[in-house]
């Protein structure tokens, strides 16, 4: 007889007639739970001496004099209740949260029906969204390729623009695409895209992937479908036919500063 708690963490506690029991009945596993939440048996004489202590070992309640068999076992019930129920909570949640979150979670929605892909997104990783050519098939670097990748794409001077740089293969060539200006003729006064576009976290690699495309698995942007190819054809038929300067949308989006890729 004692505290039973169902599958779904429901806690029932024995009726008031039976808590004189459950306190004999259960004395090793009570003691562990007064351990536990620092209520200690001060002194054994006529009758035990209890007190409930709080964690920095403050008195929150005690009574000196023989304790009921009745009211001390409520207080281990209460205590027990608290001490057990976050644990069989925990248990149970960390066994649902893998098959339950995937099972439940779905993509967030426009009004519209359409993908929510609303947040803030940045610029800020020299990752290029699509898999450069001389990486096809490799989905990561190494964390030595990365370590020297990152070293090279945050160092003083780089042009946070260059970001075709990760597309070459060879160092040299990316240490020459990097830099707007020759630093060693000179003459190099540092008024460039490094200057003005300068953040507080230096550009590098976002992780040790070799796109910002996972999915499909070669990282490359597939092909339209054939109504995505209509749609497109129809939209640069419209542009052709309406002045540039015909309403604020036809504008770039960096001009309307939405996106300043950089």
């Amino acid at each position: 007889m004692g505290v039973s708690i169902d599958s779904f963490g429901t806690v029932t506690a024995p009726s008031e007639s039976s808590l004189a029991d459950l306190a004999r009945a259960q004395a090793d596993q009570i003691a562990a739970v007064v351990t536990a939440v620092g209520i200690c048996d001060t002194e054994l004489r006529n009758g035990p001496r209890w007190a409930i202590m709080s964690v920095s070992g403050h008195r929150l309640v005690g009574k000196e004099g023989q304790m009921g068999q009745r009211s001390l076992a409520a207080v281990m019930i209460v205590i027990a209740i608290g001490w057990l129920t976050p644990v069989v909570a925990s248990g149970q949640s960390q066994a649902r949260s893998g098959s339950d979150t995937a099972a439940t979670w779905t993509p967030p929605r426009t009004p519209d029906g359409r993908p929510d892909l609303q947040g803030f997104w940045t610029t800020q990783t020299f990752t290029p969204l699509e898999r450069p050519e001389h990486l096809a098939g490799k989905e990561f670097f190494t964390e030595e390729e990365a370590a020297a990748l990152h070293q090279q794409f945050t160092a003083e001077g780089v042009d946070p623009l260059a970001r075709s740089a990760i597309n070459l293969d060879s160092a040299e060539e990316r240490e020459t695409r990097l830099y707007q200006t020759n630093r060693d003729d000179g003459t190099y006064v540092h008024y460039d895209n490094e200057l003005w576009l300068r953040t507080a976290v230096p550009k590098g690699l976002s992780s040790r992937r070799t796109s910002l495309i996972t999915d499909p698995p070669d990282g490359q942007i597939p092909p339209l479908t054939p109504e995505a190819e209509r749609r497109m054809a129809a939209a640069r038929q419209a542009r052709r036919q309406r002045g540039a300067f015909d309403g604020y949308e036809i504008r770039p989006l960096s001009e309307r500063c939405i996106v300043w890729p950089h």
